[in-house]
């Protein structure tokens, strides 16, 4: 089990997955796992996920066997007010980690959210300290239905 650097989050390490460029809240129950998403969404209103995915780093200091494996957690959101509206808030711990990345799915949809690259540069940072990132949910990809 890899152990997180904090506790926290560092501020603005926090993100907010939208629908579309107005900032609505994503439809659809929240699944805490992929596994759940059958269970709590419908044909109309799929459930969706947050997963945090990760390789370990050589600076992990624990356990030598557990560097350059890939982990991936499931993200429990908490709830923030954004503009009147109730939003899901997913924090992104630090970690031992290299090549972080967000994989956000609901139904057969999914999109990857790259953690190193711009999407938490300084330029999509809100401009109150401490605000959520906001992404807006755009699926790249079409899972196979199985």
């Amino acid at each position: 089990m890899l152990l997180p650097r904090a506790l926290h989050a560092q501020p603005g390490r926090s993100i907010v997955i939208v629908r579309d460029e107005q900032g609505r809240p994503m439809r659809g129950a929240y699944a805490p796992s992929f596994a759940e998403q059958s269970w709590l969404g419908t044909k109309r209103r799929p459930a969706w996920t947050v997963e945090l995915h990760f390789t370990v780093s050589a600076d992990y200091p624990y356990s030598a066997h557990e560097i350059g494996r890939h982990q991936s957690w499931p993200l429990g959101p908490d709830t923030v007010r954004i503009g009147g509206r109730r939003h899901l808030r997913f924090q992104v711990i630090d970690c031992w980690c290299e090549r972080k990345y967000l994989l956000v799915r609901r139904g057969a949809e999914m999109m990857r959210i790259d953690l190193d690259g711009a999407v938490m540069d300084a330029r999509n940072r809100p401009a109150e300290e401490g605000s959520p990132v906001r992404v807006v949910f755009k699926p790249l990809e079409t899972m196979l239905r199985r």
